[in-house]
């Protein structure tokens, strides 16, 4: 919510401490980007100084971003070399994104690791029909290559592997699982290359997030591409992430409180009997009753359930709970 068009013309952008600002506390997903006046930011906005490898860019919603957001008015080329190209989900950017700004060229395709097969998309395919030069840019070292296009349009780069940093782009995506509820956590160890190719010999292993209460999550993890010999080679790849689903659901377990009853004699009758069925392993049940019957006559034994794991953490919200009362009688 930075009131940017308020921003005074003396706003001191050469001074402001935009290192020490709270870039990863920002919710992304709450900016206003289509408000933002980039055709308004000074010559002398000191882009150079912005942490913009401390911008949480992987979380950015590039799907829910505005149609009406001003692209062309982004200063692409200011921005510093340590941009971090490699994060941006290239593949999700809208169908409308001016990707003629980013560089030169009379074809510019542009190096995305993998994203149709030999890691280079078409921006504007009909500009292939002439010909001419078409120039790719890595993401990773900016490094760039450059080949003539014939009139045919056919295109020839040897692979997505960059010349350069010989590093290959590959796009991997986690698994999804859904359980019940069992006192334990959810876990999926899973993952799939959706782009790209391993060196023969070579595979990955994740490290995984798990869920421990109800609910749904993304299955996020961190990769390590190994040979044949244990080694890690993740140095050799850029890895781009999809993250599967992990869905956590409530466990059903049923309380009936139990039913006591005497002859009236002028003091409240009550009952703190109870049982239950489909408690996880490792959790234990607490009732505070609240029912009791002293005149003549009969009345739920009603009470509230609180459920709590082996280390005394409330985990009530991960049951769906159904309670029967019992009946106290007085006659």
């Amino acid at each position: 919510e930075i009131p940017w068009e308020e921003l005074p013309e003396d706003f001191p952008y050469d001074t402001f401490d935009w290192q020490g600002f709270p870039w990863q506390d920002v919710a992304v997903n709450e900016i206003p980007w289509s408000e933002v006046p980039w055709d308004d930011v000074p010559d002398g906005f000191p882009w150079s100084d912005v942490p913009l490898n401390s911008i949480p860019w992987s979380v950015i919603p590039w799907d829910d971003i505005p149609a009406e957001f001003p692209w062309t008015e982004v200063p692409w080329a200011e921005l510093p070399a340590a941009f971090p190209w490699e994060l941006v989900p290239w593949t999700n950017l809208p169908p409308d994104f001016p990707w003629t700004e980013f560089e030169g060229g009379k074809c510019p395709h542009k190096y995305i690791g993998g994203a149709n097969g030999d890691g280079w998309i078409a921006v504007e395919p009909a500009t292939c029909s002439t010909d001419g030069e078409e120039m790719r840019i890595c993401l990773l070292c900016r490094a760039s290559e450059t080949r003539s296009v014939t009139a045919t349009g056919v295109h020839d780069f040897q692979n997505e592997i960059c010349s350069m940093c010989s590093r290959r782009h590959i796009v991997l995506k986690s698994g999804s699982a859904t359980a019940q509820y069992g006192g334990g956590p959810l876990k999926e160890e899973s993952c799939t290359v959706e782009s790209g190719e391993l060196i023969h010999g070579h595979s990955v292993r994740g490290e995984y997030a798990q869920m421990v209460n109800v609910g749904i999550s993304d299955n996020v993890f961190t990769a390590t591409v190994s040979d044949e010999y244990g080694g890690d080679v993740s140095d050799g790849y850029v890895i781009d992430y999809i993250y599967g689903v992990l869905e956590l659901t409530r466990r059903d377990v049923t309380v009936t409180t139990g039913s006591a009853s005497k002859v009236y004699d002028g003091s409240a009758l009550t009952c703190d009997d109870f049982t239950e069925v489909g408690l996880a392993v490792g959790d234990h049940i607490e009732l505070t009753f609240s029912g009791r019957q002293t005149v003549r006559g009969e009345s739920q034994n009603t009470a509230t359930v609180k459920i709590f794991d082996r280390r005394g953490v409330d985990v009530t919200a991960n049951y769906s709970i159904k309670i029967i009362f019992g009946t106290l009688t007085v006659e």
